[in-house]
């Protein structure tokens, strides 16, 4: 069964201007996993590993969230 065991999202601290990236380490015994990604800030969505900041003018103190899954 596909298990991510853990999802970050790097550089930390992050500014209005950086990109991100999300990483996920997963496991599956019978097979090679390749995560996809998603980004929620506020209500929109995004997807793909990286985000670029700088284009969406990110207010200080937003939440922003990546997710991961396996299949």
């Amino acid at each position: 069964m596909p298990t991510i065991t853990s999802v970050s999202i790097a550089p930390d601290p992050i500014f209005s201007n950086s990109v991100l990236t999300c990483t996920a380490t997963t496991f599956d015994a019978d097979q090679t996993l390749s995560p996809t990604f998603g980004w929620t800030i506020g209500t929109s969505q995004f997807s793909g590993p990286t985000l670029d900041l700088e284009p969406i003018g990110l207010p200080a103190q937003t939440q922003v969230t990546c997710t991961a899954t396996v299949e």
